[in-house]
């Protein structure tokens, strides 16, 4: 038993400083990338909820999709991304919540998206 979760911690430690990476990396395109796209596809006449579009679009892809393609790959145990993903959508629902929501990718049509981050966790 005690071997066992030896391992297992080990595994968590060793799998911490190459997740903090994919983290910062989830954190620049939902709060910096996107938002630059969004300013982009204003400033070339595009509508705000197209503008919205290639934003979520962008997340989807390099935040989502890419960190998806890694984690087998790369992570060993599944404890630190699922504590990720609640973390994330925390960020990506408070401010909404506080009417402080992010603009460039959410609306309030969309308001479903932290759900839609807790459900592709719980059900995979």
């Amino acid at each position: 038993m005690e071997s066992l979760l030896h391992i297992f911690w080990e595994s968590i430690l060793a799998d911490l400083s190459t997740f903090m990476v994919i983290t910062v990396w989830n954190l620049f395109v939902i709060l910096f990338l996107s938002k630059k796209v969004y300013q982009t596809f204003l400033k070339k006449g595009r509508s705000i909820s197209s503008s919205m579009y290639f934003s979520r679009k962008v997340i989807h892809f390099l935040a989502g999709g890419l960190t998806a393609i890694l984690l087998p790959f790369i992570i060993h145990e599944p404890i630190i991304p699922e504590a990720t993903v609640f973390g994330l959508a925390l960020i990506t629902y408070l401010p909404h919540k506080l009417n402080r929501g992010m603009y460039w990718f959410k609306d309030q049509i969309r308001a479903y998206i932290f759900f839609q981050n807790i459900a592709f966790k719980i059900y995979p």
